[in-house]
């Protein structure tokens, strides 16, 4: 799920990511390190390396994107605050981008490093890119009648620029 954090970083920061292609053999190398993906990709592009969740496309990104700005990223998608969901505090999300380690650096882009999301918070993130960057404060049901009296929520700001947000949503349909 972190993909889809790293993935607007590189939308909102790498110049030319329309022409981003990276070739997936299944086992990827970088620096004599290998990065195993799930499958073999073959060739993908931006939105194609998404659709098929491809690690070494996305540790190459986040080589390029830096430990700077994927940490700017994290936060700005609200990953590491503890949200209020009616007095309910969630925990934070920590995380690492190291700058001395470009494999454990693709390794945190990709979401298996030393990632600590908390679901709660990823869930208002996707929500944010459902609903044109804006995110919402979550709530909780307290009844079966919750339709009826459903109109909106809280604002918790803009998680995303709404062009990047429109982005990931037509990039998640595939």
């Amino acid at each position: 799920t972190l993909k889809l954090v790293t993935a607007a970083a590189a939308y909102d920061t790498l110049d030319d990511i329309e022409n981003f292609s990276f070739t997936c053999d299944g086992t990827n190398r970088y620096e004599g390190e290998k990065i195993p993906c799930t499958g073999v990709h073959g060739a993908v592009n931006f939105e194609t390396s998404l659709a098929k969740s491809c690690n070494g496309a996305f540790g190459s990104l986040t080589r390029q994107i830096g430990p700077g700005q994927m940490m700017n990223y994290a936060e700005k998608a609200g990953l590491t605050d503890s949200i209020d969901v009616d007095g309910i505090h969630t925990a934070k999300g920590q995380f690492t981008f190291p700058d001395d380690s470009p494999i454990n650096l693709s390794w945190a882009g990709i979401g298996q490093y030393q990632d600590l999301v908390n679901p709660c918070a990823m869930m208002v993130y996707v929500g944010s890119i459902a609903n044109e960057g804006q995110a919402v404060q979550p709530t909780l049901l307290k009844n079966s009648n919750f339709l009826k009296n459903l109109t909106g929520g809280k604002s918790l700001g803009r998680y995303l620029a709404k062009t990047t947000a429109d982005k990931l949503k037509e990039m998640m349909k595939y």
